[in-house]
């Protein structure tokens, strides 16, 4: 297809093996990624307060049950004292998208504050913004997709304290079909925005403000936390494997009006190989790009040997479409930092074609340090007679530093 080895790529910096990787810009896949964890105690017996985010639903999520964040008031409990949910009403003759959102003491878990929302007012293939408050008098949500739409009753008291932490996503060891979208600029604030008059959502990256307690960017690109931005540190503990996307809800992520938008493709390189510290590459190629040169790239540091669960990636793109291909994704290990995929650098290229979602999942296996053993002659079996032991002679060649190899062979029909 084309010639790998004239490849040059944009290089961009690697920070040190225990902090997360920040650019500028970017999302957190809930769908690949485990679920974050984190412990606001700011919030526990706030009079006043509110939580927001925007999320990108992936395909058409947002007509199944999705779970955005909850709170258990102790480690024993079954019923959550916090949670915003929300999922996809047939029963009457408009279907409605109803989110429910519980806080007690102000609702009760069987009687939630629901937002009954048409499915045009939902915004496929961009943000949508979702924010919650309680102003001291009132319990309120509030979603724009296409337009603002809110919700709200009357309530007194303080929220309910609690030691166990707020979760947000669904995956976590399992898959994450409760959680299939992207959420960006998480903030939590002892105080509430301005709802009155012609209220709209932030279309600019912003900073902490005077009350702010909470507020990610989802900057990173690897690491196990997610950092928090305010001064109290309450920085999100991922549950496993973190997933990041370069869609931001603001486009470029630095201040720009709008929603990302555009299709994806993502999945998880393995690597079972233990030789320390190295630099990942991944690229991607659009529908007819025979050149060398990807039209998107990623660099990042990763200790090795990977996870288990591999090492997840995510491109997001408006060139992405439903029903197209090929793509083709690359991923190599850079170990002699020439940035080629040259000499002994593991490397994989995968092809992929997009579904009616404009999305593409595939796994990339770059293999472990030592390439497999190679039988490089077996004699047949002596004569035996039945019961006895026959003799198959096999030579095998390894690298150096392989202990044990499993040799299996058939005769006949047999499957043993």
């Amino acid at each position: 297809m084309f010639n790998r080895y004239k490849k040059v790529f944009h290089k961009v910096l690697l920070v040190s093996l225990l902090a997360p990787m920040s650019l500028f810009g970017g999302s957190y896949d809930f769908q690949l990624g485990d679920m974050v964890l984190v412990n606001v105690d700011e919030l526990n017996g706030a009079d006043k307060w509110s939580m927001e985010f925007f999320v990108f639903y992936h395909g058409e999520s947002w007509q199944t049950e999705q779970v955005y964040f909850e709170r258990y008031p102790d480690p024993n409990s079954e019923d959550a004292d916090i949670y915003l949910k929300s999922f996809y009403d047939q029963g009457s003759g408009n279907p409605d998208v109803v989110f429910q959102f519980h806080a007690e003491p102000y609702t009760t878990g069987a009687e939630p504050l629901e937002l009954r929302l048409p499915p045009a007012d939902v915004q496929v293939g961009g943000f949508n913004w979702v924010y919650v408050e309680y102003n001291g008098t009132n319990l309120s949500i509030y979603f724009n997709g296409t337009i603002m739409k809110n919700a709200q009753k009357q309530a007194g008291g303080t929220l309910h304290s609690a030691s166990e932490p707020f979760e947000f996503g669904a995956r976590s060891d399992g898959n994450g079909e409760e959680s299939a979208y992207s959420m960006d600029e998480v903030h939590f604030m002892l105080d509430t925005r301005p709802t009155g008059g012609s209220f709209q959502p932030p279309n600019q990256r912003y900073g902490p403000m005077a009350e702010t307690v909470m507020l990610w960017h989802f900057d990173e690109t690897s690491g196990n936390k997610i950092i928090d931005e305010s001064s109290h540190g309450n920085d999100g503990d991922i549950d496993g494997q973190g997933a990041w996307e370069t869609m931001d809800a603001f486009a470029g992520g630095g201040g720009d009006p709008g929603p990302g938008s555009g299709g994806r493709i993502g999945g998880n390189v393995f690597f079972d190989g233990d030789i320390g510290f190295v630099q990942l590459h991944l690229d991607l190629f659009f529908v007819g790009n025979e050149s060398s040169n990807p039209d998107r790239t990623e660099q990042r540091g990763e200790n090795t040997p990977f996870p288990s669960a591999g090492v997840n990636y995510s491109f997001q793109d408006p060139q992405i479409t439903a029903n197209s291909g090929p793509y083709y994704v690359e991923a190599f290990i850079d170990l002699n930092n020439n940035s080629l995929p040259d000499g002994d650098d593991p490397y994989v290229i995968g092809e992929v074609f997009t579904n009616n979602n404009s999305e593409a999942f595939v796994d990339l296996y770059l293999g472990g340090a030592f390439d497999p053993p190679e039988i490089v002659n077996i004699s047949p079996p002596t004569d035996a007679h039945e019961g006895e032991d026959a003799v198959i002679n096999v030579g095998i060649a390894s690298e150096a530093g392989i202990a044990n190899t499993t040799f299996e062979y058939m005769i006949g029909g047999s499957t043993s």
